[in-house]
Formats: C-alpha cells, structure tokens, sequence
C-alpha cells in the first residue's frame, strides 16, 4: 500500500544560481582556517565563527550606498546612471576587501605575524639572500596561492644552488680536479694557505 507512495516523493531541485559576487561565502570558505589561538584573535578582533574581523579592509565602504535609494519613476537617466556608477563603486571595494582576506588566509599572514612575536627558536632563520629574494617576489604573491608561491620561491632558491654547484665544478675542473678525493684535498690547501695569509697579515 505505501510502496508506491514511497516512489512518488517529491524530488527537491535547488534552482539557486552560484553566488560568485563579493559576498559570496565561497570566497574564502575553501580557503585553511587562520592558524592563531583565541588570545590572539581577540587581539587582533577576528571572530573565528563568523571569519570575519571588527575592522575590515575600507570600514566607510558602505556609506556609499547607506542612503542610496532608486526611484524608476522619478530618476532621470543621468540620475540612475549615477546612481548605478555609485553600486559599482562599493561593489568594486568589496572585492578588495574579499581579495585581501582571502591573500591573509592563504597566505596565513596572521599566523606568520604572531609566529614573529612569539620567534620560535626551533625555526631555521632565512640568509641575507633568501629574503632579498622574498622581499624582490612578494609583489607576485598576489597572482597565485600560497602554496604555488612557496614552490616558485623554493625552484628559485634550488636553481640558484645548482648555479652555485656548476660553478664550483667548472672551477675545479679548471684547477685540473676529477675525483672527490682531489677535491678534499684541493679544499684544504686552499683553506690552510688562507690561513697563513692571515697570519703574516697581522
């Protein structure tokens, strides 16, 4: 008897087009939660259930269309064109503003900033010419995610080992060097002729 009646249920369809504008809660859903502890969220006023902060990105953004009102009827074309320019102009700040929370939390800048105050000793600090090359590359880091920034920077730092390396072997084989044990050997001549330098020098 309810068999049939089981098989006739409704299907439900969503028919609610992809929100892809700049509110769309999309814009950083998939994006990895900010890696702070709660004393530091509240520091910083980030609401962690809410993700979103007490000051955000251009506060006055709104004002722009906080009075804004549209009358068909009455509004001239300029009128309406203007007021139309206007929901362009907060809808373009609105995409900043989503644009730098979503660079934060990819980027987990937060995280790195507290991760700063807090100088872990155990982390392995960068040379001279690894930040010279993450200062000189931070502009591109807007144009790809975190991770294919991470990778550019590490291709870079290991294209530029492998020059150092090549280098050096073009050296030693210059110096008439073939095996490893040569080299050893080579390495502390140099490094005791050095030495002696030093010595007489002072």
């Amino acid at each position: 008897m309810w068999a049939p009646l089981a098989n006739h249920r409704p299907v439900l369809v969503d028919h609610v087009p992809d929100d892809d504008g700049p509110l769309s809660p999309t814009t950083t859903a998939k994006l990895p939660p900010l890696d702070i502890t709660l004393d530091e969220a509240r520091l910083l006023g980030y609401k962690p259930h809410r993700d979103d902060y007490e000051r955000e990105y251009n506060m006055e953004a709104e004002q722009l269309v906080s009075k804004l009102q549209v009358d068909p009827d009455e509004d001239t074309e300029m009128e309406i064109a203007l007021k139309l320019a206007i929901v362009d102009m907060y809808t373009r700040r609105l995409k900043e503003r989503a644009r730098r929370k979503r660079i934060v939390r990819d980027y987990q800048l937060v995280a790195k900033y507290f991760a700063n105050l807090r100088k872990d000793p155990s982390k392995r600090p960068m040379t001279k010419e690894q930040r010279e090359l993450h200062e000189k590359m931070r502009v591109f880091s807007q144009y790809m995610s975190s991770g294919e920034h991470e990778r550019l920077l590490a291709s870079i730092e290991r294209e530029r080992e492998l020059r150092h390396r090549l280098n050096e072997l073009i050296r030693y084989r210059g110096n008439g060097l073939q095996t490893q044990e040569e080299i050893i050997h080579y390495e502390q001549h140099v490094a005791y002729m050095r030495q002696q330098k030093k010595q007489k020098t002072r």
